[in-house]
């Protein structure tokens, strides 16, 4: 997703922001996955990417939907078609569409979405390091000098 919004040319930090939010007799904090410094409109997108998305996840959407209804957060799956338990028939996608919620599906985020984003004047420079994958020792044949 990192990738993606870099290529697109939009500003954005990744896990930079802390949302306040209050569990029943309980503070929390969010910390988004992915901001957009700028949306056109001047206000920030977050994107939550999400493997599993957990009972205790989408109650925190929920509280913090209640509690911050100005903020724009949307959800990129892995896999939108996941149920949400083994015993539900809804889907993550189907919960989405129930609770108002914008998402997508495949790792992917839509075209559209990034469209709505102000451009960097460079778009290879992100406002936070990002997370990298290591890098892979060489293999043995690589190694053995034949």
């Amino acid at each position: 997703m990192a990738r993606q919004l870099r290529l697109s040319g939009c500003e954005f930090g990744f896990e930079v922001d802390k949302i306040d939010y209050v569990k029943p007799a309980k503070k929390a904090k969010y910390n988004p996955d992915f901001h957009t410094l700028k949306k056109r409109d001047g206000t920030k997108l977050y994107i939550e990417g999400k493997g599993r998305f957990l009972t205790e996840d989408r109650q925190k959407h929920l509280l913090i939907r209640q509690q911050h209804p100005e903020l724009d957060i949307r959800f990129v799956f892995q896999n939108a078609r996941a149920k949400i338990s083994k015993t539900s028939t809804t889907t993550y996608a189907k919960w989405c569409e129930d609770k108002g919620f914008l998402y997508a599906d495949k790792g992917i985020i839509p075209k559209e979405w990034l469209a709505e984003c102000i451009p960097t004047k460079s778009s290879a420079s992100p406002s936070k390091s990002l997370p990298t994958r290591p890098s892979r020792p060489p293999s043995r044949k690589q190694s053995s000098g034949y």
